[in-house]
């Protein structure tokens, strides 16, 4: 025994221990005030039998070894160093006692002095006063608990092994302090070197983990942490802040033993060099720890133990050796309960082996009945054979399966063989077998071979199919992974393998299996393959779906897979389905033949509402169906540079695309032509199609200004009419050189109403066959779009209430328009057009239109024709004032109903008492031109007053009469103020001066009336007046 640690004891005990102890460094610096430790009733006996199971498991006590000796305990303390009274049943010393084993080397007295420093661990831990008492009644025990058994507990009994399993105990004689150990983590230290730890078992932490037992804390996988159920020697393990916080003593049933981990690697430290050696060498339980390296051999497991790691699957490989009958580079047997394979940070990389055909291989391998396996954190590498397989027909349960990777392929070389399975058994094919697979396949609860299997987190990436090599075109592929399992979790999984030919990523075929929280990619998988299969499974596969993320998914409410490919399942399925589709993007493109409805991830959410992740349909679709096909909350993208239709009508029979997003992220406006266009019907003589809450836009790279050839589309929707009825209902559209083409538009069975357009060139764009009214266009609005309306090809007048049809232009002042100002742009016919009562403009076009301005401040431009203003009031109620050919007439009346309106290109003005006639005088200015008035009465209707305007130079303006021309009853000359400029001239020409009444305006000069025959000039502002009657001239 070292000599300080004997002088220690012995001045505490009265004294010396015999030199059987471990060596320990000493440290009397850092020594721990021994004399205000507890003392602890400590039993010698006899070895214990240690049953042969995994450090965790449990099991009823076999009853408390017979006690040899016995010594009184002192008097309970709240914590270590409590100055407690240390007179141990009278006597003024502790006789050493030693255990009945023939090797003991371990005492009573060592035992108490590390058992104190680990009680006083837990305090500092943070224990509360029923732990502490829990940890105060403690029974230790010293014993030969033979094989690799370091310590156990059973309800207040710790007994610790007397040599430490043969490995020698590291007994720290400054326990308070770790000098002998290096940080790994805050809770592991690991040994420095020279310093008699790093080959020894630390008793500190065996007491630790002991005590830790008594409160009911249970053992745990990590080797890293103070609760695993094996130590290797050299560490130190130490519990972490509150880890007791809020266990209960004496919860934990059974009896709990601590192993000795056996290791593995190259060198005279490690206990074995090869897995196998340590695996034949362990006892039920035992824990085997691998160090870094490729280990290239096969391993049998036949019982219960833990296979780890030092450093994690990137260090550490198992690499399997076929051809030698072996089943797999791991293969477990003989009806294991508790073995574990790999932890978290502690697994392998595990390649497989191929046999020749006749026979299933794989990298890990279990034969026969099996449960409560653990494979925890390794790599599975298929090498030509499956990855990890149970036996059809075995029953396993039990089983954890988390954090690993299967990868590797399934078939031999670079291409599988055979074309389906009907070989997949013959000795010498290559077939390609499943990556993963469990269970004895489909059925019910009571034949279910395999219960209970936990398969979480787990990576796949594995290769089960390709192209064939039997033939070099058949696509061939396996199932990736099979659980035909039952009341089983699958979840938080990521399935990213590639298969081919009709295989799926998943196939469970059992019932009561909860598949959740998983995510399927489908980048390397065949067309003609799927996600998902289920059969037997209680949970509905809309469940499924919904629980699960897909980068794309298609099924069938209530049937048996998920696929991944749109176009492969409107094909398979009959007319009348409905497709629902996970969100995701569905790349390529499409037709659709069949009645069948289309359902997004966005169903019922209209285009501009709080959407979830989308359904994305990234290419061109036509619908050619006989019968009507809906499309519902799904997201169109754009992104061919190339000129495309987006979705195609081809028929028009009832067909509804409701609820959607077209997103262009391509400039689609172009420089002529339709461009790019979100959606474009043929022409169609008859049926339905209704197109209802869509959002038709750009990416959100594009400016306001992107209106034409920048535009986001070309066109948002382009109907080409024919006579079906057009239903667009509650659209948005942004980014549109035009939002909405409407050519052979018919009113009396469409509508177009509740849409909204921003940032276009125009809105509405309307083509008739044959004119007639517009009453099916309403209580749509425009923000930012610079021709509302356009009706410019429409060859035959059209009638438009806008007042009346709610359709409004919004304010836009960051863009210009501060009032809202709505832009019509009238047909080439006879149009007749009223404004809104917001601000206009109205352009008539070609024909002799009738515009009404409406309330607000209007412009209007009557064009080619001749074209009438409408007014609500009498002529009286308006100022009428002219500069040069542009006419603004002021209501005057209260509140000035129909605001200030702004003509040009006007014929007439039709007030409520009377219509006028506007005659425009190009360039009265001009003193050497002479404009007959005839001109502008011939164009004047009878009974209509007409109105000459002169302009601010010298006018010339001649009423010939004297070829018997016809005389509106009331003509209105204004000649032009005098104080402007120019001298104007009024030359009457009359056969018959008798019936000439000349009244001048005495209070205005140049001011008067001419009556002739009844007819009334009036004149005003003309300097000279000249009567000629039968060529005479007279003033």
């Amino acid at each position: 025994m070292n000599p300080i640690l004997r002088r220690l004891l012995a001045s505490v005990f009265g004294n010396e221990t015999s030199e059987t102890n471990p060596v320990a460094k000493p440290h009397p610096d850092a020594s721990p005030n021994v004399d205000t430790l507890e003392p602890r009733v400590l039993f010698s006996g006899a070895p214990l039998e240690a049953p042969e199971q995994d450090a965790s498991a449990e099991a009823e006590p076999d009853g408390a070894p017979e006690a040899v000796d016995a010594m009184g305990q002192g008097p309970a303390g709240d914590q270590t160093g409590s100055g407690q009274d240390q007179t141990v049943a009278g006597d003024e010393g502790v006789s050493l006692v030693d255990t009945n084993s023939a090797a003991a080397t371990l005492n009573a007295e060592t035992l108490q002095t590390i058992a104190d420093a680990a009680k006083q661990r837990w305090i500092d831990s943070g224990i509360s006063a029923e732990q502490l008492a829990a940890l105060n009644s403690v029974t230790y025990q010293i014993s030969d608990l033979g094989g690799n058994h370091l310590g156990s507990t059973s309800e207040n009994l710790i007994a610790i092994d007397d040599d430490g399993a043969s490995r020698g105990w590291f007994v720290d004689l400054t326990p308070a302090v770790d000098e002998e150990f290096g940080a790994d983590s805050p809770t592991r230290l690991l040994a420095l070197s020279d310093t008699g730890a790093e080959q020894r078992i630390d008793l500190l932490t065996v007491l630790l983990h002991e005590q830790g037992h008594i409160l009911s804390l249970p053992d745990v996988g990590s080797t890293g942490s103070l609760m695993s159920g094996s130590l290797s020697a050299g560490n130190r393990l130490l519990p972490a802040s509150g880890q007791a916080a809020g266990s209960e003593p004496g919860t934990l049933a059974g009896t709990h033993y601590l192993g000795a981990t056996i290791t593995v690697g190259s060198g005279v430290t490690y206990d074995h060099a090869t897995i196998q050696a340590a695996v034949s060498a362990a006892a039920a339980g035992d824990t085997i720890l691998v160090s870094d390296g490729t280990y290239v051999e096969n391993v049998v497991i036949d019982k219960n133990l833990i296979l780890l790691s030092e450093n994690g699957r990137g260090a550490t490989v198992i690499q399997g050796i076929g051809g030698i009958g072996a089943l797999g580079a791991i293969q477990v047997s003989n009806n294991t309960s508790g073995v574990q394979i790999g932890g978290v940070g502690q697994g392998f990389t595990i390649i497989g082996i191929d046999g020749n055909g006749g026979i299933e291989n794989a990298a890990v391998y279990f034969q026969g009945n099996h449960s409560g396996a653990q494979i925890l954190d390794n790599e599975i590498v298929a090498n030509g054979d499956a990855g990890f397989l149970t036996e059809y027909g075995a029953t396993v349960s039990g089983f954890v399966i988390d954090g690993n990777t299967f990868s590797g392929k399934t078939f031999a070389g670079s291409q599988p063989g055979g074309i389906g399975f009907g070989t997949q058994f013959d000795p010498g094919n290559n077939v390609p077998r499943q990556l993963v697979v469990m269970g004895n396949g489909g059925g019910n609860l009571a034949t279910a071979g395999a219960t209970n299997i936990t398969f979480t987190n787990n990576l796949i990436t594995g290769v089960a199919g390709g192209i064939s090599s039997s033939d070099n075109v058949s696509e061939q592929g396996n199932t990736l992974v099979t659980l035909d399992v039952a009341n089983s979790t699958i979840s938080g999984n990521t399935f990213a393998g590639t298969t081919n030919r009709f295989a799926t990523s998943l196939r469970v075929r059992r019932p009561d299996t909860t598949i959740s929280g998983n995510t399927f990619d489908s980048s390397d998988l065949g067309a003609g393959t799927a996600h998902l299969f289920v059969q037997n499974n209680t949970t509905p596969v809309q469940s499924i779906a919904a629980t699960n993320t897909f980068d794309r998914g298609v099924y069938v409410d209530n049937s048996t897979g998920i696929g991944h490919n749109l176009q492969g399942a409107i094909n398979a399925v009959p007319a009348g389905t409905t497709l629902h589709l996970t969100a995701g993007t569905y790349v390529g493109n499409g037709t659709i033949s069949k009645a069948i409805t289309i359902s997004g991830a966005n169903v019922g959410s209209s285009g501009t509402a709080t959407r979830g992740a989308e359904s994305i349909l990234d290419g061109e679709w036509l619908i050619d169906a006989s019968a009507a096909v809906v499309i519902d909350g799904v997201k169109f993208l754009n992104n061919n540079p190339s000129r495309s239709d987006t979705l195609t009508l081809a028929t028009a029979a009832g067909h509804a695309i409701r609820n959607s997003i077209f997103e262009s992220s391509v400039v689609g406006g172009g420089t002529g032509g339709l461009h790019d266009v979100a959606i474009f019907t043929h022409v169609l003589s008859s049926g339905s199609i209704t197109i209802e809450g869509n959002l038709i836009t750009g990416d959100g790279t594009f400016a306001a200004s992107a209106k034409y050839s920048t535009a986001a589309w070309g066109r948002g929707i382009f109907s080409n009419g024919g006579g079906a009825s057009i239903k667009i209902l509650d659209n948005t559209f942004v980014n549109t050189r035009t939002g909405l083409n409407l050519e052979g538009y018919t009113n009396a069975n469409s509508e177009v109403s509740g849409n909204a357009f921003t940032n276009a060139g125009s809105g509405i764009s309307v083509g008739m066959p044959s004119g007639g009214t517009l009453s099916s266009i309403q209580d749509n609005s425009f923000k930012n779009v610079d021709t509302d309306f356009n009706l410019q090809n429409i060859t035959q007048g059209e009638q438009f209430d806008l007042g009346t049809s709610g359709n409004v232009a919004l304010p836009d002042p960051l863009n210009g328009d501060a009032a809202g100002t709505l832009f019509y742009r009238g047909g080439q016919g006879n149009s007749s057009v009223t404004g809104t009562t917001g601000n206009d403009v109205l352009w008539g076009n070609n024909g002799d239109d009738l515009i009404a301005g409406g309330g607000g401040n209007d412009t209007i431009v009557g064009g080619g024709g001749d074209d009438t203003a409408i007014l609500s009031g009498n002529l009286a109620d308006y100022e009428i004032s002219r500069v040069d050919e542009t006419i603004t007439i002021t209501d005057l009346r209260l509140n000035s109903p129909d605001g200030t309106d702004t003509l040009t290109g006007v014929e007439s003005l039709a007030f409520a008492d009377t219509t006028i006639n506007l005659a425009i005088v190009d360039d009265l200015s001009d003193p050497a031109e002479v404009q007959s008035v005839i001109e502008a009465l011939a164009a004047a209707n009878p009974g209509e007053p007409v109105v000459l305007e002169g302009t601010a130079g010298d006018d010339t303006i001649v009423i010939d009469l004297s070829s018997g021309n016809w005389l509106p009853d009331l003509l209105i000359i204004d000649g032009g103020s005098q104080t402007i400029g120019g001298i104007d001239t009024l030359v009457v020409k009359t056969p018959d001066g008798q019936n000439v009444v000349y009244t001048p305006d005495t209070t205005t000069f140049g001011s008067g009336e001419i009556v002739i025959g009844g007819k009334t000039i009036r004149f005003s502002d003309f300097e000279p007046v000249d009567f000629e009657f039968l060529g005479v001239g007279s003033s």
